[in-house]
């Protein structure tokens, strides 16, 4: 056999197709390894690991964008509602309350403490289809273990706040007062401000305060469940902050309305949360922010243990 009928042969039988697919599958290893960054290539196992989880989030928020673009393109223009959300606190253990960890419950007290004015409704496992519209291929998804725990608390919570309104407040949030007047905004979350820089991630969402139908958080919503249509595993952890992120470009002025309040503030306790207990450091700490987005894992980087720590104090409040 010549050498031309050896490459018609190969051409006929899809050999230049496995090659051109094995050429691309490999450039996309490529293009996952290194990222392209004033004007020079670094791989990103040579990036502190802060940047290197950073540009991770922006590369999946671009490709996030791409594939919901046409999605997006459909979508209807929501409209944004005035008005001051209603005065309910969703606070959710799936296991319910009474297996909630004692961080968890100490929290549920400060907000019951804090706010008064609001009725507290505890979401579980027994209850959360009274209160959402959450389609069966979400709830099978979840069920098989396709969709992590994390990520359905990200589909009920803005389910739950699409459909009611009111505030969601994480379970491992401890709350120290009450600030009447982001409550009465239409809309409220805690922002990931970055002066100078883009980000994938544009805020927190471990507490929500909207009115029903926010268009951000309706947006967010379509977009989550188009993606788990067509996904069985997520892209990225925080793929639905960058999702969200998408949502906010779509109303970039109802976005510009929500005041700048950082998230760093909330998260000092956090970080000092192994430490000794300090009545004074506690009172400065309050006096930053009044909500304190706590966990309760070990957090790398804190103090060893101590004699009696924040944490103690807290989960025994």
């Amino acid at each position: 056999m010549t050498l031309f009928s050896k490459v018609n042969s190969f051409y006929k039988e899809g050999g230049w197709h496995l090659v051109r697919r094995k050429i691309v599958n490999r450039l996309y290893k490529i293009r996952d390894g290194f990222f392209y960054h004033s004007s020079v290539f670094v791989h990103k196992n040579y990036l502190p690991k802060g940047l290197s989880s950073e540009m991770s989030d922006w590369q999946a928020y671009q490709y996030l964008k791409r594939c919901s673009r046409h999605f997006l393109d459909d979508l209807p223009i929501y409209e944004m509602k005035k008005g001051t959300p209603p005065r309910i606190v969703w606070w959710c253990w799936l296991q319910g309350e009474e297996n909630a960890p004692l961080l968890c419950k100490a929290c549920l007290r400060s907000i019951k403490k804090s706010l008064p004015q609001y009725e507290i409704i505890i979401i579980t496992n027994e209850n959360y289809r009274n209160y959402t519209n959450i389609p069966r291929y979400i709830i099978e998804k979840y069920e098989k273990g396709i969709i992590l725990g994390a990520h359905f608390a990200d589909i009920l919570r803005t389910d739950l706040l699409v459909r009611n309104g009111g505030v969601w407040i994480d379970s491992t949030v401890y709350c120290t007062g009450y600030h009447e007047d982001l409550f009465a905004l239409p809309f409220f979350v805690f922002k990931n401000w970055r002066p100078g820089g883009d980000v994938g991630c544009v805020c927190s969402n471990w507490l929500i305060s909207s009115t029903k139908n926010n268009p951000i958080l309706k947006t967010t919503l379509e977009l989550t469940y188009y993606y788990w249509r067509k996904h069985d595993s997520a892209v990225n952890y925080l793929f639905y902050h960058l999702l969200f992120h998408i949502a906010t470009e779509r109303y970039s002025e109802q976005w510009k309305q929500v005041p700048n309040y950082p998230n760093t503030a909330p998260h000092v306790l956090q970080f000092e949360l192994f430490d000794e207990y300090s009545e004074e450091r506690l009172r400065q700490i309050k006096s930053i922010s009044d909500f304190h987005k706590l966990t309760r894992h070990k957090v790398p980087g804190v103090k060893g243990k101590t004699t009696y720590s924040f944490y103690e104090f807290i989960s025994g409040s």
